[in-house]
Formats: C-alpha cells, structure tokens, sequence
C-alpha cells in the first residue's frame, strides 16, 4: 500500500508542473570596473594600491570585447539578463564618484545589451565612503526601471522576485546593512506561499556550494525540495556544481566576468572530485567543526564540478526539456562555447 501511495504522489507531483516557455538568458557577475582616477588612494584610504590602479587602467578593452561577444549571443529568444554583483569594485572617492562610477558601468553594459538587465548587491557594489548611499540611489531605480512594472520593486536592498515563460526568479541582496534588509524572510515568505513554476532561479553574489558556515547551509537548508538552480558569482570562476542529497537536486553555476580572474586550480572539465576536496578542505574548511560539517552536508552529495578557466560569461537555454548552460570563457585554453546539462 505505501508503495502505491508513493507511486501516485509522485504521478502527482509530476502532473503539478508546469509547462513554460522556450527562451534564453545571459549571466555576467564581478567586473569589478572603475576608473583609475576614481579611486580613493589618500595616504587614510586603505581600498586601494597601485597594483590595483593599473588593474583598472587595463580592464576597459577586455572587458569591451566580452560584452561585444555576449551581444552578438544575444538572439530574438534572449529575454534577460542576470548581474550576479560587484558591478563596481568599490573604495572611490565618496558617493558622487561612487554613484556616478555605478552609473556609467551599467550605461556601458546597456551600450552593448539592450535586454532587461536584474543585478543584486555585491561585497564591493557599496563598499566604501558614501558607497551604501550611491548603491541605494542608483542601483535601486535602475531596478525599477528594468522590471517595467512586472513585479515590485525593491525599497530598501536588492531583494526581489519576478517570474519569466513559466520561471521564478528570486534576488537575494546578502550585504545591505540595515535591519530592513530581511533577506532570509524575503525568501521564506516566497517559498511559503507554494508558488507554481517550472523552474527556480536564485540569484544572488556568494557562492552557498559547499560553503559550511551558518549562512549558507541555512540558506541550502530553506531551499530544500525545491530542485533550485543557483546562479553567483564572487569567487571569479565559472564553475558548474550539482548536488543530489537530502535537499533534494540543486545546481549552482558561478560566473567571473572579471579580467583578472583567476586560473584554474582545478582541472578544466570534469573535475576529479576526490582532487576537489582534497584542494577545498584546507582552504575552505580548516577547523574539525567545518570539516565535520563538510563530510556531513556535501562530500557524499556533490555529484559533478566543473570549471573552465579564465573570465567570461553564460547563456542559458531554458525550456520544458530542461536547462543548458553555454560557458563562454575568454583567456581561456578552450576557444568554443561549452555545453552542459543543469537540469
């Protein structure tokens, strides 16, 4: 009797979701732009070094011909675009500079691509003196701009939700200070509510696979059963991560869109996963409690990592058969897209 229970649940289960729409998205995080001359490099200011300085002197082009490539992916079934935070690196010469230096990294991005464009606060986007109120008054009526009315926009962080050919969206600002800044209610108000999708997408900068802290794994823990696909950026890697335990299914994709991101510590591909913690243990988890945490909560349930070196950017084709990602790494040893399979 409890096997036919089981059967019919599941038949339930299968015939409560939903049928949506074929289209595309692209996803860019950390450009981490600035201009050189905006920087706060008094002898009291302790944000930036020159190293740095010329960093940003040198990202302009590289950073011109990766959103001249996104654009030239872009397609009539290209409906969004998701900005995965640190859009500005932060420590400029106050709010004016701050504001104005926000306003012209998302005027470039929109000189390039011209789909509606949803970011989320970053570590860097209002770091910095006057860096909170510039965030505040530019990134949040960019915002409502964007969504055009399809949704309420947010008041105070970037905490928002849309929905999209049968999709939902949820945006999770994990850095605005400030008790108004609910993020885990936000996200917990929404999961209550049963909403029906094909798809869930949370949007947010950290990466919450396979961080242990308490943040994360309550994170991991709310969106138990809810088969979501993750999207961040903050570690400048484009890696692909799938979980399979006893939160149910979850994917995280993670993209560095920034010129200095790092090269691959791992193999490109498929990466040996018994090489992946014996490189993310020690750096990740150093103390027994976090290694208990890891052995407990990960290790037997991460089932693929993937990374592909350099910076670069993703597409996803979204439909009923699934979910493809498109990784379109630049400076990277691979030259063609690669193609994988997120759901």
């Amino acid at each position: 009797m409890k096997a036919w229970i089981c059967f019919l649940s599941c038949l339930c289960l299968g015939a409560s979701l939903m049928a949506g729409e074929s289209y595309n998205i692209l996803m860019l995080s950390d450009f981490h732009w600035g201009e050189a001359s905006a920087y706060d490099v008094s002898p009291g200011a302790k944000f930036r070094t020159k190293k740095d300085i010329r960093l940003a002197d040198r990202m302009e082009k590289p950073i011109g011909e990766l959103l001249a490539d996104a654009a030239a992916n872009c397609d009539p079934d290209t409906r969004l675009m998701v900005e995965c935070a640190d859009l500005v690196e932060g420590g400029l010469k106050g709010e004016a500079v701050h504001a104005e230096q926000l306003k012209r990294s998302l005027d470039r991005i929109k000189r390039y691509i011209s789909v509606p464009m949803y970011p989320v606060n970053g570590n860097h986007d209002d770091w910095g003196n006057g860096g909170p109120e510039a965030f505040k008054k530019v990134i949040l009526p960019f915002i409502a701009r964007e969504l055009h009315g399809r949704a309420p926009a947010p008041v105070f962080a970037t905490n928002y939700s849309f929905t999209e050919g049968g999709d939902l969206y949820v945006f999770l600002d994990t850095y605005t200070v400030g008790k108004q800044n609910d993020w885990q209610g936000f996200l917990r108000n929404i999961l209550t509510a049963k909403p029906k999708y094909r798809y869930l997408f949370v949007v947010l900068h950290n990466n919450v696979m396979p961080f242990v802290n308490s943040t994360w794994l309550e994170l991991a823990e709310m969106l138990s059963g809810t088969n979501a696909i993750i999207l961040c950026g903050h570690s400048h890697r484009n890696i692909l991560m799938r979980y399979d335990g006893p939160w149910g299914k979850m994917a995280q994709i993670s993209v560095g869109s920034c010129v200095s991101s790092a090269t691959s510590r791992m193999a490109l591909g498929n990466t040996d996963l018994e090489k992946f913690w014996a490189w993310w243990t020690p750096n990740y988890a150093k103390s027994k409690d976090n290694k208990a945490r890891l052995q407990k909560f990960y290790i037997p349930y991460l089932k693929e990592v993937y990374e592909l070196n350099g910076y670069g950017y993703a597409k996803f084709l979204i439909s009923d058969g699934g979910v493809l990602v498109e990784f379109h790494g630049k400076d990277s040893k691979v030259t063609k897209p690669v193609v994988l399979k997120v759901r």
